[in-house]
């Protein structure tokens, strides 16, 4: 790990600085896309130490509004896990707080007891390693890496990420991979960010995972032309734009727990399509074919030698 979470008091010193834990919290969670509707405060919380809120949008365009209950707890000083004795009523602090789900914002991570209750409810875990990829390497968090982890800061600075590479990276990128890439591009936003992603992963599957992209393989063309053929009468006074819109959310309706990996989305990407080649890239899902996950094999390759040589 590059983040040293110790870095932040504990939350019982009692000398000023115990809040620091649920600040980072609340400052991450801002930067990820989230509304603050609940600050933390000290004294009587009602169970939770934030409720920040999510407006997801549908592939038709709907809207919806998901306030989550954040409960935070820093136990990295110990190096516990977080069980069901330390996370107590979770459901009914979630309905006493008028929220639909629950964010578990932990410095270790949960235990498989924590996850099972967890299990029968909308819930998310930003644990030690999640956060970590979200903040290194991300140009936008880098204020929030700094400020409240300034050592780990320095030392990533320092001596895990020369500034040489990430400049022949850079170079690399604008040039030999100026017009493609497109997935990659869509998906890390900043160069740095997918050099430090590449460097700590073995498949482009995993490169994708630090985004919290799944990959699903899909003949789309195929999928297309038989849900034409079963939707026609349905379809066939529809505009183009507007066949092709029902048939996506027909495609996507049939790929298992899409939802739920679509839970975990801190971009909002849209749906596209790519030339001939279609991907269809939702909120944390990426929806492919044969030829287009060998093409980003191929690129993720490319990445691959340009680093190491």
């Amino acid at each position: 790990m590059i983040i040293d979470f110790a870095e932040i008091p504990l939350a019982n010193t009692g000398i000023g600085d115990q809040d620091t834990f649920e600040l980072f919290a609340r400052d991450f969670l801002e930067e990820l896309g989230y509304e603050i509707i609940s600050n933390p405060a000290r004294g009587a919380d009602n169970g939770k130490d934030l409720i920040v809120r999510e407006l997801r949008e549908g592939i038709s365009g709907q809207k919806t509004i998901i306030d989550w209950l954040v409960s935070c707890k820093h136990y990295s000083h110990s190096g516990r896990s977080i069980t069901p004795a330390v996370e107590q009523n979770i459901y009914d602090r979630v309905h006493a707080n008028n929220c639909n789900g629950f964010i578990g914002f932990y410095s270790t991570i949960p235990s498989e007891g924590l996850v099972a209750i967890l299990d029968k409810m909308p819930y998310q875990i930003f644990d030690k390693e999640k956060i970590e990829k979200q903040i290194v390497g991300i140009d936008k968090f880098e204020k929030i890496f700094q400020r409240f982890f300034p050592q780990s800061f320095k030392k990533w600075k320092s001596l895990n990420q020369s500034y040489a590479p990430i400049k022949l990276f850079d170079y690399y990128i604008l040039n030999a991979h100026k017009s493609t890439l497109t997935i990659f591009k869509n998906a890390f936003k900043t160069n740095e960010a997918m050099f430090v992603a590449r460097q700590k992963s073995e498949t482009v599957d995993d490169f994708l995972a630090f985004r919290n992209i799944k990959i699903h393989k899909l003949d789309i063309d195929f999928e297309y032309d038989q849900l034409s053929k079963q939707y026609y009468n349905e379809i066939k006074s529809m505009l183009y734009t507007s066949q092709k819109q029902f048939l996506r959310e027909k495609i996507l309706k049939g790929i298992p727990n899409i939802e739920d990996t679509a839970t975990f989305d801190v971009e909002g990407f849209a749906l596209r399509d790519a030339g001939e080649g279609r991907f269809i890239l939702i909120p944390a899902a990426l929806v492919i074919n044969d030829v287009e996950y060998n093409y980003l094999v191929d690129e993720y390759n490319s990445l691959k030698s340009m680093i190491e040589n």
